[in-house]
Order: structure tokens, then sequence, then C-alpha cells
């Protein structure tokens, strides 16, 4: 009985043989080595899409991240901590940036930002400094309706040069229409003060503890 036992363990010897110098040739050879730099080695990179389109995210030409989603989404991959090629791809057009050198041997380099694109909205708030609600319109689009005085509104726009104008709520007494230029760095615009408003100043404070405050005069009707 034992003879059988020792003939079916030495029947199966080889193949266990076979198996284990295969594992070990892969750990040792090229298999291993990517194994080795993609998981062992490699660090943990945060990816920020900053853009209002969707990324493709490349690294060393190999594709790493598909469809990252627009307006600062992160998310993390990990590459060996080394010197890498980064290229972003609009993943709507496939209209790709240069590759950029990024040297992630160094930990304030793992965040690694996708740049807004020129064509992208401008989100701006208006305020209205008039004394009435007003009606604003860019472009002849009625953006906000009725907006309280003292409040504010926000809104989306292209880059470049629009045309403004507020006007008393559902009529077409208007001021004057203004020319907007909407740049990245805009972060508000303003409903001017009407001329028949109260006018505005600061009264003095009655002792040295108090701080000035914003009274107004009533125009002479």
């Amino acid at each position: 009985m034992s003879d059988n036992s020792e003939d079916k363990d030495n029947k199966w010897m080889p193949i266990a043989t076979i198996i284990a110098a295969g594992i070990t040739g892969l750990l040792t050879g090229g298999l291993g080595l990517k194994f080795y730099e993609s998981w062992v080695k490699a660090v943990p990179v945060t990816i920020q899409n900053n853009d209002c389109y969707p990324a493709d995210i490349y690294v060393d030409g190999e594709l790493k991240m598909e469809k990252l989603s627009p307006n600062e989404a992160q998310w993390v991959i990990k590459i060996p901590p080394e010197q890498v090629k980064v290229q972003t791809c609009r993943s709507d057009n496939s209209v790709c940036g240069k590759a950029v050198d990024w040297d992630l041997t160094k930990k304030e380099n793992r965040l690694i930002p996708i740049a807004r694109s020129n064509d992208c909205p401008i989100t701006v708030s208006v305020y209205n400094r008039n004394c009435e609600a007003q009606d604003y319109y860019v472009d002849n689009v009625l953006i906000a309706k009725a907006l309280a005085p003292n409040t504010s509104v926000q809104m989306s726009l292209l880059p470049g040069i629009h045309f403004a104008k507020a006007c008393i709520p559902g009529s077409s007494n208007c001021a004057s229409e203004t020319q907007i230029n909407i740049q990245p760095d805009t972060r508000s615009l303003e409903i001017a003060r009407g001329d028949g408003c109260p006018k505005l100043y600061l009264s003095p404070p009655n002792n040295s503890n108090q701080q000035p405050r914003l009274r107004t005069i009533i125009p002479p009707s």
C-alpha cells in the first residue's frame, strides 16, 4: 500500500517541479519585473481634471485613465516613482495636448492637474447694486428675472466680449447696454445703482468703539 502511495507522489513531482520553475521564471523574468514595477514599486498619483471636458490620461504613451469626468474630478492611479511623460486628450474629440515631463520621484509632484481649456464657460456672479429689482440680459438673453436689490445670481458665460443691460422687470425700460469682457479671472459683474436711488454715504462713528455706518440720503423729488 505504501509503495503505491510513493509511486503516486513520484508521478506528480515532475509536474510540481515544472510549475514551480514556471512561477520562478515569471517572477524573475520580464513579466515578474513588470509586476514589480507596476504594483510593488508603484506609488499612488492623483489626476485632477480641472477642464470642462472629460479627459483621457496617458503615461509614457500608455492609456491609464479613460473619460475622467470634468470640473475637478479626481482619480488615483499607480505609477512607478520616476520621470514620466504625461499627456491628456479630450475624450469627446481625441484632441491631445503636448506630452509633459513629470518628475514623480518628488512626493509634491504626485498631484497632476489637467488645465482648463480656454473655451470653457466661466462662472461669474452678478450683483444688483440698484435699489430696485432688475431684469438682467446678456446678449439679449434674460439671465436673471427681477433680481432683488443687494442680491446676486451666478451664471456661466463663454470667454470674450458680451453685451449686458438691466431693465425694470417686465418692461422695455432699460439702462444703456454695456460691453463686458469675460476673461478666466473674471469673477463678478455689477448692476449699477440708479440715478433715482438714495445716495449712500458713511456716517462718522459716535465714539471710538463704533465703526462708520452706511446711511442714505433721499434725493429731492
